[in-house]
């Protein structure tokens, strides 16, 4: 058993969005896709939007679903145009559960570049029953209710000088306790 611990803890930032859409069901058939207005986490100007696809067909089961992306439209740093983060979508029931959930694949998540490439589900719920009233999907005014969780990481520009320092804290540590 090691004399001493010590852990390096990265920084992140954990902030949500819930993006309600009215009249989900009137949206016209020929509309490509809307857009929920910019949201910022907390202490941060950075511009975050989704982009929603009311109508994707799945070539291969004839079954059409909502796709839901995720986009970084502006860093408050002008010099950083891109940022790492893992990101979990879903949609919500009327009870405010989630019911279809993608959640990003990669635990270090994904890096978004300002105004450009957004990452996230083409084919996230199926519209058939979302528009079905026996499931409990969309609430008054036909609302539907997407939430958007994300976790940004922070830039560490040297990993292995962390754990120097770490490594560099637990010899110290070691010497210390045995003094």
């Amino acid at each position: 058993m090691p004399s001493s611990q010590s852990m390096s803890l990265l920084p992140v930032t954990k902030f949500s969005c819930i993006w309600p859409i009215q009249y989900f069901t009137s949206i016209p058939s020929d509309i490509e896709f809307i857009c929920c207005p910019n949201f910022s986490p907390p202490n941060s100007k950075d511009k975050w939007f989704m982009k929603l696809r009311p109508k994707v067909l799945d070539e291969q089961s004839g079954i059409e679903y909502i796709g839901i992306h995720l986009f970084l439209r502006s860093c408050e740093d002008w010099t950083k145009q891109q940022i790492r983060a893992r990101y979990i979508i879903s949609v919500l029931d009327l009870d405010g559960d989630p019911r279809y959930t993608g959640e990003c694949s990669r635990p270090e998540g994904r890096i978004f570049k300002a105004g450009t490439e957004g990452h996230g589900y083409r084919l996230l719920a199926p519209r058939e029953v979302l528009l079905n009233p026996a499931n409990n999907m969309l609430g008054a005014e036909d609302t539907i209710r997407i939430l958007c969780e994300i976790i940004m990481f922070e830039e560490v520009e040297d990993i292995e000088k962390i754990n120097a320092e770490k490594s560099l804290i637990e010899a110290t540590q070691t010497l210390d306790i045995a003094n």
